[in-house]
């Protein structure tokens, strides 16, 4: 009958049994190697015992190398890879079809291009000086056309959408609304991987001849 140490009861009588000489081995090694060690004690010769002791080290080895390889593979990507940020926008200087005209500029940074970028980039008026965020899908790339961009900058993009009006934007600098811009952006980096960057700008002076947009406190990303 068979303990919960795995070792027989004849085992215990007899020290020099063949079943104790395995003993030993089943309490030091059982909890780390579990079936590995039940394999090689049913091989029962010594040469084919070290030959599955040389496998299984065989395929440790391979698993660590594997696991350092996907680590050198990750800190590669993230020294090389490109990011993307918005940065600003410029004043609203024009109107088409009582639609404001709207630049909206920004940067990529680190050591290698974007690729099949798409923005998208929307204007609305919102009350009390807040921009809640707008939510994106940003598990998927957008539709539209697609443009390759190497570090540097400021680059620019127009609006893609304005849900606000002429009037409406010569009335923000006598009340508490804003203009708030969302938008994201989406591309791939050298290495293939999927990055999405989602962006927010605000202001009660969209007019204005310097700076008239700042950072929304939430919703940008670096990315």
């Amino acid at each position: 009958m068979v303990d919960y140490q795995g070792r027989t009861d004849n085992s215990r009588t007899d020290p020099l049994s063949r079943e104790h000489q395995y003993s030993e081995c089943d309490m030091n090694w059982i909890a780390k190697y579990g079936k590995w060690l039940v394999m090689i004690r049913r091989f029962g010769s010594k040469q084919r015992t070290w030959t599955v002791v040389i496998a299984v080290s065989t395929t440790i080895y391979s698993i660590v190398a594997y696991c350092q390889l996907s680590q050198t593979r990750e800190a590669l990507i993230i020294t090389q890879r490109p990011w993307m940020l918005v940065t600003g926008a410029s004043p609203i200087r024009s109107y088409t079809n009582n639609k404001p005209d709207m630049i909206i500029q920004f940067t990529v940074t680190g050591n290698s291009p974007v690729f099949k970028l798409s923005m998208l980039a929307i204007a609305t008026q919102e009350p009390k000086g807040k921009c809640p965020p707008m939510l994106f899908p940003m598990n998927k790339p957008l539709e539209g056309s697609y443009s390759v961009h190497g570090p540097g900058g400021p680059y620019t993009l127009t609006l893609s959408e304005a849900r606000i009006t002429e009037g409406e934007v010569k009335a923000i600098e006598n009340s508490p609304n804003v203009v708030c811009i969302f938008g994201l952006g989406t591309y791939e980096d050298m290495f293939g991987e999927f990055h999405a960057t989602r962006f927010c700008l605000l202001s009660n002076k969209p007019e204005a001849p310097v700076h008239p947009f700042t950072l929304c406190k939430s919703g940008n990303d670096a990315n």
